[in-house]
């Protein structure tokens, strides 16, 4: 709605300016389109940046610096906005003129006008490409992972997110020769071990991001066997790693101790191979981590504790696995981390364990954004009370509501 607000106000603006210029001419069925002799580059470029794709076409048709300043300026595309307009005429007609274009994106679209042919035909003519994002395209094959290996193999950012037909071969042609990857994200797709074996002994040096959620099949989920590699052929500077609903373990966590020592983000949702072993080394070997995704029940207070001495800019974290005592409450209450204490929202969940008392004693210690959640249950600063996270909407309300926590412990089912 804003953008729509602001395009007409520009468009209006112009047709202004267009009436005012002498020898002016429009045609009553398209919106009055001012000389571009007489626009300055960053007005035009204002402009563009609030245009559908057909219209940005017909504004770059209507001179030469038009096109020039609109389309060889222009470093972004995403080809979702808008769902029902098919992208395909338009990149054939324009590819050549994105002299600059760094970043294009096919996502939310409809899984039918995203294919091999369109995205190869950009890969091939839009050389200056530096970042591809494919969202849930059904129809996009190997054959895109290939001709980014053979067309722009200085690739700096690639992501493939539930791309079905995104396989080994994908994996392969991406370590063979995009050698230069600063973020690298494949999500639920079909690669195995097997084709990540291939960036085993590549160097990686650029790395700063990996992806590797939920690849594979549930009886075929990606190991150490091949994330352990990748990891070791960084050179420290990966701050993210996503590695939700795989069978990695500890090989996987002592291998990112000792070689990100830059780590932020480290997502281990559904690893349930993880144990204290390794999570301890985790503590001493990243000390800048912010955010923890842990859900593995073989994880205890032994290693939790040690992480929250010594990565004192937690402030999300995810730990509904773990089985976690009245110690760690404790050890946020001696030495919280700085993030829940400041003015920054920050978030903790957990399963089970901790007494209701001292988790409301660490809650007074916090700042306002920071949210406590147990189970369903979440810790109400304001009314200094725990009310059920399901059920927390005015609109719907189930009877009956499941049972505050006790101060025993957060399951429901005590009385």
């Amino acid at each position: 709605m804003m953008l729509s607000r602001v395009y007409r106000s520009l468009r209006a603006s112009l047709g202004k300016l267009r009436r005012l210029l002498p020898g002016s001419t429009r045609y009553e069925h398209e919106p009055a389109t001012p000389s571009a002799a007489v626009l300055e580059t960053h007005l035009v470029e204002a402009v563009a940046a609030h245009l559908e794709l057909g219209d940005m076409a017909r504004l770059a048709l209507a001179s030469t610096r038009c096109r020039r300043e609109t389309l060889s300026t222009l470093s972004r595309v995403d080809f979702g906005w808008p769902v029902q307009r098919d992208p395909k005429p338009i990149v054939k007609a324009l590819a050549r003129s994105w002299t600059a274009l760094r970043s294009a994106s096919f996502g939310n679209l409809s899984s039918h006008l995203v294919t091999d042919d369109l995205a190869v035909y950009l890969l091939r003519k839009c050389r200056t490409l530096r970042v591809v994002e494919f969202w849930g395209c059904d129809y996009v094959t190997d054959a895109v992972a290939k001709a980014i290996a053979r067309y722009l193999p200085r690739m700096e950012q690639v992501a493939f997110c539930e791309c079905k037909l995104i396989g080994d071969p994908a994996a392969h042609a991406l370590a063979r020769r995009c050698s230069k990857l600063r973020e690298l994200e494949l999500e639920s797709c079909a690669v195995t071990d097997d084709g990540l074996r291939a960036f085993k002994g590549k160097r990686m040096t650029d790395l700063e991001s990996l992806g590797l959620n939920n690849l594979g099949s549930y009886a075929n989920r990606i190991s150490d066997v091949s994330v352990v590699p990748i990891i070791q052929g960084t050179s420290g500077l990966l701050h993210t790693v996503h590695l939700f609903r795989s069978a990695v373990g500890d090989a996987t966590v002592e291998a990112i101790a000792r070689n990100c020592p830059a780590l932020e983000y480290l997502g281990l949702f559904g690893c349930d191979a993880v144990t204290d072993a390794s999570v301890i080394l985790l503590a001493s070997g990243c000390p800048r981590l912010e955010n923890l995704f842990l859900t593995s029940r073989r994880v205890s207070d032994r290693s939790i504790i040690p992480m929250l001495q010594s990565c004192p800019e937690l402030k999300f974290l995810d730990l509904r696995g773990p089985e976690l005592t009245d110690a760690f409450v404790e050890q946020l209450i001696r030495q919280p981390p700085r993030r829940m204490v400041a003015r920054e929202y920050s978030r903790i969940s957990i399963h089970n364990g901790p007494s209701r008392e001292r988790l409301f004693a660490f809650h007074q210690l916090c700042h306002r954004n920071v949210t406590i959640f147990v189970g369903e249950w979440e810790l109400n600063r304001d009314e200094n009370e725990w009310r059920c996270a399901r059920y927390a909407s005015n609109v719907f309300q189930p009877a009956p509501a499941p049972a505050p926590p006790t101060p025993g412990g957060f399951s429901s089912d005590e009385s």
